[in-house]
């Protein structure tokens, strides 16, 4: 099962960080900012751990992942700034962005759960 993980973590271009009997780490690779795509970035995991558990001869596996808000606190940032100095009516772009992020959270989901299914399978 650890294999299978490594090379699922390998194919999508994570780095795996440290790997025990039962536990394998991974991270994006990436060592500070780097320019990708907006699709790209989506799917990205920041970095996360696949812990494979056996409780009276049954397999789990519990995935712990992370992601990075730094985008979305800087924008909320820069809203509040603005509205405070110009008017409070600039709050109404935060109306898409909060949509953008709830997709944003949607996806990476939806990219987790298949990770899961591709090594359940």
């Amino acid at each position: 099962m650890l294999g299978t993980t490594h090379s699922l973590l390998f194919e999508n271009g994570y780095r795996i960080i440290r790997r025990t009997d039962n536990t394998i780490s991974f991270d994006n690779g990436s060592t500070g900012l780097t320019w990708v795509s907006k699709h790209e970035a989506y799917l990205r995991l920041d970095k996360g751990t696949f812990q494979y558990i056996t409780y009276i001869n049954q397999p789990t596996i519990k995935f712990t992942y992370f992601i990075s808000f730094i985008t979305e606190l800087v924008f909320l940032i820069l809203i509040t700034f603005f509205a405070i100095v110009a008017n409070y009516l600039i709050f109404l772009g935060f109306i898409p962005f909060a949509i953008q992020f709830a997709v944003k959270i949607n996806i990476i989901k939806n990219r987790t759960n298949t990770m899961l299914l591709r090594l359940d399978s």
